[in-house]
């Protein structure tokens, strides 16, 4: 087995039905319509490997082609790789969405209630009722009402949504609150804004706003790109970024960014983009 195409919904096995007659696979279908059901599942582009390609959120749907490997989809960003079966489960469609960084789902709606479940924002839930307080979930677990946001209730202030993450740990391939690298962060914001956002920092060089003549003066929310990097504009002189050398999401001046990324990794801004 080797490592696989993100962007092509087939392996050596199996493909989604509508690749028929572009590529040559023993098995074609249309696969299962599920979502995730732990705080993040972890997607692989090579199944062999421990390594994590991306992450997906719970709640977000993922359209599986056969459970023995998990060949798998994020549907919400066309991302394929490898997903554990045991992550993922049929749901309803999400009513709310977790807008607190970082909240709890609990057995009981008694914030004391033993062994709470993490959730990252950004996750997604079905909600059946509403108290004071606590949110019933379709599973029959309990969340804190305030930290949720209807699904069709928008953040479009990019910058501010990464702010809230400013400090969370930098991981290779981490798309939450618990760990997040620098397309994760912006694929966060975006997705919370109501933009399609794709997973790797090229995808979004690509596909993710208007391009700018280098050098344009810089406005909130702008994107700059270098080679295997992205950063969110926080405003006209500051860039927010989960970056490897604060090995967190931080602020840090443009000029200085610009000049250490320079210096550390012989790479120069390669686009600037804007929503």
């Amino acid at each position: 087995m080797t490592r696989i195409n993100r962007d092509i919904f087939a392996d050596d096995r199996i493909a989604h039905s509508s690749l028929k007659g572009q590529v040559t696979a023993p098995e074609y279908t249309n696969g299962t319509q599920l979502r995730v059901q732990t705080p993040v599942a972890d997607l692989r582009l090579d199944p062999t490997r421990n390594s994590v390609d991306r992450q997906i959120l719970f709640g977000h749907p993922v359209t599986q082609l056969e459970n023995t490997r998990g060949l798998s989809q994020d549907t919400t960003t066309g991302y394929v790789g490898y997903v554990s079966p045991d992550t993922l489960a049929p749901t309803s469609p999400p009513t709310h969405r977790v807008i607190a960084r970082s909240t709890f789902l609990f057995d009981q709606p008694d914030f004391k209630s033993p062994n709470p479940h993490a959730l990252s924002c950004g996750s997604l839930l079905h909600i059946t009722d509403i108290s004071h307080i606590y949110a019933t979930t379709q599973c029959g677990r309990y969340t804190i009402a305030s930290h949720l946001s209807p699904i069709d209730q928008t953040h479009p202030d990019l910058a501010a949504t990464a702010y809230d993450l400013l400090g969370t740990p930098y991981l290779w391939g981490g798309n939450s609150s618990f760990g997040i690298d620098c397309s994760g962060l912006v694929q966060l914001a975006a997705q919370a804004a109501g933009f399609p956002c794709q997973g790797d920092s090229d995808q979004q060089m690509a596909n993710f706003g208007q391009h700018l003549p280098l050098g344009s003066p810089p406005k909130r929310n702008d994107l700059m790109f270098w080679k295997g990097h992205v950063a969110l504009v926080f405003d006209d002189h500051t860039l927010i970024h989960a970056n490897a050398c604060h090995m967190a999401v931080a602020l840090e001046p443009i000029d200085a960014a610009l000049k250490r990324i320079q210096a550390q990794e012989n790479s120069t801004c390669i686009a600037h983009k804007r929503l």
